[in-house]
């Protein structure tokens, strides 16, 4: 059985879409857990209305207390094998869980993996796929796999579109007996919630084999105004540190080799980028000079002037070059120009 729980917070424009995807699902060995994070929107009555119409449906609450909280309390109450999440605006391809299955069930592989498609108001798009062919990751191809979760390195960087190509939660289904293993990959010991980087991170590195599969079945929806990079403001780095400040610990605690910190503080030095669209965000409504000040809070944060002193510029295109140097060398009004000029532009997206 596979369990797939959807955590659930002011979706109920797109909800309806996120589940029919699961129920009609070409595989019927599953049970769905919708789990309401305190949303303030008919969530919950769509929730219970699928409760009536299939058994194999669930429905949980809580008070607001964030994505990760929820994903945590449907892996408790989870009976699956396989764990699947999957977020409230997106959407899956029927016949996505049954060759996952398969694959996992012929190769007993500890987790699945596809690619996505990035579903804008306007158009989709397929994210370029990770690897041209299927593949199952065991030894030293497996150990390469483990440290590209954390990040690029070398002529890995000449993409950096690519940080975040396999660190996403969702689409993948994981063996529940990882999250046993380590009870501490959704929620850390402080009660704060893992940004998925984490999750993934940790779940791979407690993997003894993985099974990449070359299908683009996740819909990942972008024109919600409520996704990352449009709904921290000025916030989302100091949000992100304490996921770099987790991932940096757990590389000395697990005694990593070198080139996971290089990878880690490539990831820190990029991740300018998406803090640049959050900030520029419609969404966020500091001021010019609040918006500013943020910018440059980050460039001589004490964690951000460490990553990009150790950032491998010379693996990077020529343009992107020249942003990064400008953020070693802390030019707050240029990088600051630069984050109106991607949104301008659309890039990173």
């Amino acid at each position: 059985m596979i369990s797939i729980i959807i955590p659930i917070y002011k979706s109920e424009k797109f909800l309806e879409r996120a589940v029919e995807s699961i129920i009609n699902q070409s595989f019927t060995n599953l049970e769905l857990i919708l789990v309401n994070d305190g949303s303030p929107d008919n969530s919950k009555n769509i929730c219970l209305r699928y409760t009536r119409l299939d058994k194999r449906v669930f429905y949980l609450e809580q008070k607001n207390r964030g994505a990760a909280h929820a994903m945590k309390k449907g892996v408790e109450h989870a009976n699956g094998e396989y764990i699947m999440f999957l977020d409230g605006d997106d959407w899956l391809d029927s016949n996505a869980l049954k060759v996952a299955f398969n694959h996992v069930n012929t190769s007993n592989a500890d987790i699945a993996f596809w690619n996505a498609i990035k579903e804008f108001s306007e158009e989709s798009r397929e994210i370029e796929p990770f690897l041209e062919k299927d593949k199952l990751f065991r030894g030293t191809d497996l150990n390469w796999l483990k440290r590209r979760s954390f990040g690029l390195v070398d002529a890995e960087l000449k993409d950096i579109t690519k940080f975040d190509q396999i660190s996403s939660g969702w689409g993948k289904i994981y063996k529940r007996t990882l999250f046993e293993k380590d009870p501490y990959c959704l929620v850390n010991k402080n009660d704060k919630g893992n940004f998925d980087t984490e999750l993934v991170c940790r779940l791979f590195h407690l993997s003894s084999s993985i099974q990449y599969i070359n299908k683009h079945f996740n819909h990942y929806r972008l024109a919600n105004e409520n996704s990352i990079t449009k709904n921290h403001g000025s916030s989302l780095f100091y949000k992100y540190k304490q996921m770099y400040d987790n991932l940096l610990r757990f590389i000395y605690d697990n005694k990593l080799e070198k080139d996971y910190r290089q990878a880690l503080n490539n990831r820190i030095a990029v991740s300018i980028v998406n803090c640049l669209l959050s900030i520029t965000s419609r969404k966020n409504n500091d001021s010019l000079q609040l918006k500013y000040q943020a910018v440059k809070s980050i460039l001589y944060d004490k964690l951000y002037k460490s990553s990009i002193s150790q950032f491998q510029f010379k693996n990077v295109n020529l343009s992107h070059r020249y942003f990064f140097y400008s953020c070693q060398r802390r030019l707050t009004v240029l990088v600051f120009m630069c984050g109106y000029l991607l949104r301008f532009l659309k890039m990173f997206r």
